[in-house]
């Protein structure tokens, strides 16, 4: 699970879950509730399965369809000279290519992951490393199409399947401060969990993953400043370090054009992750 969390670290791509405040005093949690919500001892009552099921059901007909995605964007990180531009083409449960550029220089970085392995590219720093994804991924219970959920707010049952018609006995439903909708798994694993917040109106709000051994948490937040436009607040802690990002995208072309796959130089340096990052 450790190296999993690395790999979703390195990528900026996390899940999240939810909480809200609450001027109520507080009530005991559902107990399928996750560990993280019992501790924060929110005001949360839990749907009975028909009104759980009916929300759910409206959930995933809210999804649009799609085969082939792209998204544009920016990317915000700290200790980065520059925020870049984003190009995100995506190909459901199979691709996942994300294109990094600046003014003037062009391409500076590169993600690409398939379902075998992830290839990750600093062109300014003439590096690269290669990341075999696929045994680590089906060991820990999740998939690509996860990752392409978490970028498009989209509830999912990790290693399995985007929230459906047909699955949604699969998650329990609780109402919490200001009407948001708390949505988690019902099965988790031992050594980790998460969940996802959505509000009234069935945008993600917040999703969350963390090791039960309270090492790991990812979170993301999500915000749509507009009606176009997308942004996603990404927290990673690891221990006592914590790292912040913030991806901003606007609507999804669900006919794009493909993204050609990069061809690394051979001049250029294998290296380890961390070496490539500290490269930029």
């Amino acid at each position: 699970m450790n190296k999993l969390i690395s790999v979703i670290a390195s990528l900026c791509i996390l899940t999240l879950a939810a909480s809200c405040s609450s001027g109520r005093s507080a009530v005991k949690a559902p107990d399928n509730a996750s560990r993280e919500l019992k501790a924060a001892g929110l005001n949360l009552e839990a749907l009975g399965n028909k009104e759980a099921g009916k929300w759910l059901a409206a959930l995933a007909d809210s999804y649009t369809p799609w085969q082939k995605m792209s998204l544009d964007g920016s990317l915000s990180v700290k200790n980065l000279p520059l925020d870049p531009s984003v190009k995100i083409y995506m190909e459901r449960g199979s691709l996942l290519l994300i294109s990094m550029r600046v003014p003037l220089l062009g391409e500076v970085g590169r993600i690409e992951i398939d379902t075998d392995s992830a290839l990750i590219i600093n062109r300014r720093g003439k590096c690269y490393t290669r990341l075999a994804t696929a045994r680590l991924l089906n060991r820990i219970g999740v998939n690509l199409s996860d990752f392409q959920d978490l970028l498009l707010g989209r509830v999912f049952l990790a290693g399995s399947a985007s929230l459906a018609r047909d699955n949604v006995t699969l998650f329990s439903v609780s109402e919490g401060a200001g009407g948001n909708l708390i949505v988690s798994p019902k099965v988790q694993r031992d050594d980790a969990e998460y969940g996802f917040t959505i509000y009234p109106d069935g945008k993600m709000f917040m999703a969350v993953a963390f090791t039960t051994d309270e090492t790991y948490l990812l979170q993301n937040e999500y915000a749509y400043p507009g009606k176009h436009r997308t942004d996603i607040d990404i927290s990673i802690t690891a221990g006592k370090k914590q790292y912040r990002g913030t991806l901003s995208y606007g609507v999804p072309d669900t006919s794009p054009s493909p993204l050609k796959r990069a061809e690394v130089n051979p001049s250029w340096r294998r290296v380890s992750l961390s070496q490539l990052f500290s490269a930029f």
